[in-house]
């Protein structure tokens, strides 16, 4: 084992152990910028320094990221490269051996955004050009999260929504997170300013994307399915969501209060609405 504290106090030099089981923290130096990827690069932290922000940290020879203190990716990857594209904080390269130097996406909250990319990776507008593991040319769309081959997806916007047509008139949300992804009309779309409504799904857009099943509607609220049978989430007109309630009132109704949730559909077009039975067509 060696004396990491004679390495740090300048009492001895040379490579450290990689076998090293405490995390070691490194950082980029005040005077070089450099990626910090390999053990002759590493600063170590004072006990009494807090750690903010994040960082790469090495444990047992494997590289990982930490936000704040504390780790938000587990020690898997061989290497970490910094990125200065402003959208991510690195890319993660796991060992050859397992994963033939599969490539994913860090974002800046430190997370794994779980990108399978092999090669050269490029970023070109919001989209990461790689291969796949058969070594064809592949697209990453960083925002939609999905794969494609060939030319770049074309997205259209309907109520603040990004759109993708699949043909025959039909389209798919560029964003699906889960299981919410569905091909739907335009037609179909009801929307304000902060929510979307499309079949039986709704789009909170303010505050971060998110999609949830809608069980019913109640005055001003749209009603979201919650984790229990007959739970709900009241949804505001306005997108803020309230607190998880057990049971769903009483008087609720499978259709839309129009006037109080502040809705239109396409250019005055006839809208379709999803009651769980079938759809009412409203204008």
């Amino acid at each position: 084992e060696r004396d990491w504290k004679a390495y740090f106090y300048g009492r001895a030099n040379g490579k450290g152990m990689a076998t090293h089981t405490a995390p070691v923290i490194i950082r980029d130096g005040d005077a070089d910028q450099r990626q910090l990827v390999n053990l002759e690069m590493v600063r170590i932290r004072r006990r009494s320094e807090k750690q903010e922000g994040l960082a790469v940290y090495l444990q047992n020879g494997k590289y990982g990221v930490v936000k704040d203190g504390k780790a938000t990716t587990q020690p898997v990857f061989a290497q970490i490269d910094k990125c200065d594209n402003g959208m991510f904080y690195a890319y993660g390269i796991y060992p050859y051996q397992l994963y033939q130097n599969r490539k994913t996406v860090i974002d800046l909250n430190g997370m794994d955004m779980g990108v399978q990319l092999y090669g050269d990776i490029e970023l070109h507008g919001e989209f990461l050009y790689g291969r796949d593991i058969k070594g064809e040319r592949v697209i990453w769309d960083t925002i939609g999260r999905r794969y494609f081959h060939g030319k770049e997806p074309k997205f259209e916007k309907l109520g603040g929504i990004d759109l993708m047509g699949v043909g025959n008139g039909e389209y798919e949300l560029r964003y699906a997170p889960g299981l919410h992804l569905f091909r739907f009309r335009k037609s179909e779309v009801l929307y304000n300013q902060h929510i979307a409504i499309i079949r039986n799904k709704l789009i909170v857009k303010d505050g971060g994307y998110r999609v949830f099943t809608i069980f019913g509607y109640w005055n001003d609220k749209v009603l979201a399915c919650g984790k229990k049978q007959y739970s709900t989430i009241p949804v505001s007109w306005n997108g803020h969501i309230e607190a998880h309630q057990e049971r769903f009132p009483r008087d609720y109704t499978p259709y839309p209060n129009f006037e109080k949730l502040h809705l239109r559909g396409l250019d005055g077009t006839p809208a379709l609405v999803f009651t769980g039975t079938g759809y009412r067509v409203v204008t």
